[in-house]
């Protein structure tokens, strides 16, 4: 059986599979592929992408606690965290909401939540402590994963300090500003494909055809 791909993030890292992705594969004329399937193929491994897109770091650092005790130390995990300033609160239902700066949407789901108090949660994120909360959470995956190769980016500026920030080609660059959107398009992918390919160091096994 061969090694797998562990991908944990938001939108940069989940592809282009989300509504949002919908202007963009129009188009382009049909459906890019992301580094996730790119690195999966080239590497020959079994790929387990996670990222949901709008997640907090909060979500992306319980998925990865998880699914830590299914990784095995000849795995390739990618771990895309996302801005800071993302949290998320538990609704009426009990369910976990990701909430992001300047999209209002899921306000709704709390009846006891107002606009304001967002806002002012939002406001306080921009403090460094939150940078060095997702510091102290990669430290404790590493020791967790000693054998195991594993690649720890952003694509949002921040300051955290053992985390890679990686800016490529935004959807917005690739079309001519044709279409107004951040998200990594498909050159974006590509270099991300490029730098995190000579990251694994472990023997690949060719998948079996059986």
């Amino acid at each position: 059986m061969s090694n797998t791909l562990w991908s944990f993030g938001d939108s940069y890292t989940e592809g282009f599979v989300s509504d949002w992705a919908n202007d963009y594969i129009k188009w382009k004329g049909y459906k890019p592929e992301g580094f996730s399937d790119l690195l999966s193929r080239d590497l020959s491994l079994y790929q387990k992408n996670l990222a949901i897109s709008g997640v907090s770091n909060y979500s992306i650092f319980e998925s990865v606690c998880k699914n830590i005790d299914q990784i095995n130390e000849n795995d390739f995990v990618i771990i895309g965290w996302t801005s800071t300033s993302r949290f998320r609160l538990v609704d009426e239902n009990d369910n976990w909401v990701n909430l992001i700066p300047l999209i209002d949407e899921n306000l709704p789901l709390f009846n006891i939540i107002s606009k304001r108090t967002v806002e002012e949660t939002i406001a306080n994120r921009g403090s460094i402590r939150f940078s060095q909360e997702i510091d102290s959470w990669i430290k404790i995956i590493n020791k967790a994963l000693p054998k195991t190769d594993i690649i720890h980016w952003t694509p949002f500026e921040c300051q955290m300090k053992n985390c890679d920030f990686i800016k490529c080609t935004t959807i917005e660059e690739e079309s001519g500003s044709k279409i107004n959107d951040r998200h990594y398009g498909e050159k974006g992918h590509r270099d991300l494909f490029d730098v995190f390919k000579n990251r694994y160091t472990k023997p690949i096994i060719k998948k079996s055809l059986i």
